[in-house]
């Protein structure tokens, strides 16, 4: 993966903090080339730097000093025009002191985000997909780099999911689901979620060809009493309704159940066909979690076959339901 990581901030502040960062560690592991870090003492000073970056890179990490954050994510948002939306579960962490503007200053982040939030919400560390690579801001606090770091090695390891062969079991099925959808001139709206780069790289190893057949939208609800299960159906819904067609899909996040010591991941796939959704929920067996959601991936791409060629669904597990 080709990352660079920067530092923005005056410069006497940088290296204690960021050599604490463990930038080889999280970094380095996913980098193509050898990891550093690049300083700029201002953001007029970054941005031209960090544009070009976000062109060419996969990834554009940038280590911030606090009293740059908020300026420093509204201008690469501005600069980039994307659409931003207020996130419910910052402002809920965000302390009672701080002002509406500050508040929502704080909890304003791009639609395709992940977010790795600290324990106030405040100078939350966040990864956004920008369109042509990922910019990843992590503010250069000792608690926001000490609560980050596992989280940002998880999203690299998630994103690191490349060229699957394409002998396996998902990526077969990938390849069938595409070629119905190409034979009949229609397309699937697909939910961008936590898990998606488990459709999205099955895709891409099908060739441009099946791959344009497949539109990865960013789409969210504002309802935060959803179940994970309504979630899921509600936004291969609206993937559908975004892209146009009667087609749209999504896999949920990873969420894990701990029962009696025993760690269990779970799973919920959807397909939407003109209103009707079907969904299945797909949970682990033991198996190490790349392995369980590229079968997730599997169940999802077998019921986008049997949804375009109007075949009943025959789910490997019962928890199916069409509504």
């Amino acid at each position: 993966m080709r990352i660079r990581v920067f530092y923005c901030g005056e410069p006497e502040n940088a290296p204690n903090i960021v050599e604490r960062a463990s930038v080889a560690a999280v970094f380095a592991e996913f980098c193509e080339s050898r990891c550093v870090v690049e300083p700029f003492d201002g953001i007029d000073a970054l941005m031209p730097v960090l544009l070009q970056s976000l062109k060419d890179e996969d990834v554009s990490a940038v280590y911030a000093a606090p009293e740059l954050y908020l300026d420093l994510k509204q201008t690469v948002y501005e600069t980039l025009e994307l659409r931003t939306n207020l996130s419910g579960d910052i402002l809920d962490l965000l302390p009672e002191t701080l002002c509406e503007e500050e508040k929502h200053r704080y909890a304003l982040f791009a639609s395709a985000t992940v977010m790795f939030p600290s324990e106030d919400g405040v100078n939350t560390a966040f990864c956004t997909a920008t369109g042509s690579g990922n910019f990843m801001l992590i503010p250069v606090t000792k608690e926001c780099v000490a609560v980050t770091e596992s989280r940002i090695a998880d999203w690299f390891a998630r994103k690191t999911v490349v060229a699957p062969s394409p002998d396996e079991p998902h990526v077969k099925l990938c390849r069938d689901a595409a070629g119905a959808l190409y034979e009949r001139h229609l397309t699937m709206g697909c939910a961008n979620t936590a898990a998606v780069e488990y459709l999205r790289n099955p895709v891409l190893a099908c060739g441009e060809k099946y791959a344009a057949c497949f539109k990865f939208i960013d789409v969210k609800s504002e309802d935060r009493s959803l179940s994970p299960r309504e979630l899921t159906a509600f936004l291969a819904s609206r993937a559908a309704w975004e892209e146009n067609t009667a087609f749209g899909c999504a896999m949920s996040s990873v969420y894990k159940i701990e029962k009696e010591g025993l760690v269990q991941y779970l799973v919920y796939i959807s397909v939407s066909v003109d209103n009707e959704v079907s969904l299945s929920r797909v949970a682990s067996r033991g198996e190490e979690l790349s392995v369980f959601l590229k079968r997730a991936a599997k169940e999802l791409f077998s019921l986008i076959v049997c949804a375009v060629t109007d075949q009943p669904a025959k789910p490997e597990n019962v928890d199916f339901d069409v509504f």
